[in-house]
């Protein structure tokens, strides 16, 4: 789960733990990573890294894509809005 004070009292633990102790994740794997992941991607996911959580890192091109504006608010339609980080 969580270090935080909240959740201390759970019985769930979070574990993190490196891809070489995987039995079917070898080299050959890892090289394949390095290949078809952004270096990023492959710090965060795959080697666990913390120093590439920084801001921008997880969506880089997010703020690029977003389109801004005064939009006419329309009653018939439905209001949504979400974060997946």
């Amino acid at each position: 789960m969580t270090n935080h004070k909240a959740y201390r009292h759970l019985l769930n633990k979070k574990i993190r733990l490196p891809w070489r102790l995987h039995p079917l994740k070898t080299n050959v794997w890892y090289e394949f990573q390095k290949m078809t992941r952004t270096a990023t991607d492959l710090a965060q996911e795959v080697d666990i890294s913390y120093e590439t959580s920084v801001v921008n890192a997880v969506y880089p091109l997010f703020l690029q894509m977003a389109t801004k504006g005064t939009y006419v608010y329309d009653v018939s339609r439905h209001t949504y809005g979400s974060w997946d980080f």
